[in-house]
């Protein structure tokens, strides 16, 4: 085989040393003050930290970044299902579609996110899939005509923008055809999986023979000699009903046609309903926008001609996207002392308070009278190993942010380091990228979260103490938010008794990650792993 690993092994070779180079210039902040004789270096541990659970309840999912396909479980977590729903829309508007048309094939393609490792002998080109879940494992897989019209605007709202959220599957599911439109091979639909190989369409004669360049009937196996019409990376490939096709656009009225907004309320969707198989994990990240239907057909060359003419229609899945999650998780408790639960989607969060006012202004009033310098100030998350025992997916990356305010945590802005390479892997400096045994099943270790500017901040500069989210995250970059659908009503440690806010977003990327971890808290019964606030300083010797 012909391999072109080359390089991506130097390129991950310069980002191992990148990193490398990042984290060494970060732990030295400060050495000018360490080394010097006149100093100690010393570690302070917040006396007041708490942290809590909270379960997200439905979650904005309309038109998200990419969404989710398919069905995980396991024992911890329970089982999610993630279906989807998209508009459809001509990707050519008012088609010519010519006489007698008669459908020869149509199918949906979405294509995997995949990297190409290299070719076989015979030039077919291998891929490693990326973002997908449970690649050997299967789900029902059922493609039905979505008949309920997804709004852009909110006419109940002033004509705001339309938000769809996680649990709202109803809506699409008492709203659809019957008939199952990816009838083709079991592959596609009762037994469906994540198959890494391309798609290759290869020129063919009446009888569907292949044929080589010269136009001769060549044996099935000299696979080298085809002649390539097409190629598509690996995706998920269903071929549709062709009647239903037939019928919805071939014989359809010119005015259904005419442009897309026309379309759109004629051809409300497609809509992709899953079902588990045997408590299997099977479930892939799909980027919806990129999907498209081929409708390929023959008609007449002109009226009352005898001669037939190939043709194709091309259907794109745009427009307003939802992604319908449905779990059976329950979160088991909302005071997080003794563990905290972190789930992506419709799941939990964790929210943090560093300080109480009294340490607070204890902590300030010590930092100005003895001259400390913070050099560090970090939360260590240690993974609850037996509840993760038996979940094959644990998540990458973990991240901090302003629950109050919904924004990032200042540290997040001064954090300048970036992967090209693996762009989910920048902003090294503030961390949350899990810790994983080096052996075995590699599982988690722990997570560590650097907020050195924040504390530096709010204990010399006196800037507010808010309270803090931490959730999972599938990309440190998008730092976006969703709604909840009911807006969770929470209290101001820092303010007087009583005084309270409403919090409305989440990020949205944990919204589209489907992973979960559990966490120790404050008050785990193993001390040595609980949940610490470690402040490192400097001062002068006496």
């Amino acid at each position: 085989m012909n391999r072109i690993s080359l390089l991506q092994k130097l390129l991950l070779s310069l980002t191992a040393i990148l990193l490398f180079s990042c984290d060494k210039d970060f732990n030295t902040v400060g050495s000018d003050l360490v080394g010097e004789e006149n100093y100690n270096m010393e570690k302070y541990i917040g006396q007041t930290l708490e942290a809590y659970n909270k379960a997200t309840g439905g979650v904005q999912t309309n038109n998200l970044p990419v969404n989710l396909l398919g069905v995980m479980n396991n024992t911890t977590f329970g089982e999610t299902k993630a279906h989807f729903v998209s508009e459809v829309q001509l990707a050519s508007v008012a088609p010519t579609i010519g006489d007698n048309p008669v459908i020869d094939s149509v199918w949906v393609y979405v294509p995997y996110f995949a990297t190409q490792t290299g070719t076989d002998d015979n030039g077919v080109r291998l891929y490693e899939l990326d973002s997908v879940y449970g690649k050997d494992n299967k789900f029902k897989l059922r493609v039905y005509e979505s008949k309920y019209q997804l709004r852009t605007f909110d006419p109940a709202n002033g004509g705001d923008a339309q938000k769809y959220f996680s649990d709202e599957k109803n809506l699409v599911e008492n709203n659809r055809g019957t008939l199952q439109l990816n009838d083709g091979p079991p592959n596609q639909n009762e037994a469906f999986y994540l198959n890494d190989l391309e798609t290759i369409l290869y020129k063919l004669d009446a009888a569907g023979n292949y044929l080589n360049s010269a136009g001769q009937i060549i044996d099935n196996n000299d696979i080298g000699n085809r002649v390539i019409l097409e190629r598509y990376t690996p995706g998920m490939w269903l071929d549709l009903n062709k009647a239903f096709f037939q019928n919805k656009i071939l014989n359809a009225s010119s005015d259904k046609l005419f442009n897309n907004n026309a379309f759109k309320e004629y051809f409300r969707g497609l809509y992709f309903q899953v079902e588990g198989i045997s408590d299997q994990t099977c479930m892939a990240m799909l980027d919806f926008s990129k999907a498209k239907i081929n409708i390929r057909y023959k008609a007449d060359a002109s009226t009352g001609s005898t001669t037939r003419v190939r043709k194709s229609i091309v259907l794109n899945l745009t427009g307003t996207t939802v992604n319908f999650l449905e779990n059976s998780f329950s979160l088991p408790t909302e005071s997080g002392d003794d563990r905290l639960y972190l789930k992506g989607g419709q799941g939990a969060f964790s929210y943090i308070d560093l300080f109480n006012k009294t340490e607070l202004e204890d902590l300030r009033a010590q930092v100005a009278s003895n001259k400390w310098l913070i050099n560090e100030a970090n939360l260590t998350f240690y993974v609850d190993k037996p509840a993760m025992q038996n979940v094959t997916y644990e998540p990458q990356r973990i991240y901090l942010y302003d629950i109050k305010n919904n924004k990032v945590l200042i540290d997040y802005n001064y954090d300048a380091t970036t992967n090209s390479y693996y762009p989910k892997m920048s902003k090294l400096v503030i961390g949350g990228l899990v810790e994983r045994e080096t052996s075995g099943d590699k599982k988690a270790i722990k997570y560590k979260l650097r907020l050195t500017q924040y504390v530096n901040n709010l204990i010399k500069k006196d800037s507010s103490n808010v309270r803090v989210g931490l959730v999972v995250t599938e990309d440190i970059n998008n730092v976006k938010s969703a709604y909840f659908k009911n807006p969770l009503m929470m209290s101001d440690p820092m303010s007087p008794a009583g005084t309270s806010y409403n919090v409305k977003f989440l990020p949205v990327a944990s919204v589209i990650n489907p992973l979960g971890t559990v966490l120790h808290g404050t008050n785990s019964s193993d001390v040595d792993k609980r949940l610490k606030l470690e402040i490192y300083y400097t001062k002068p010797k006496e």
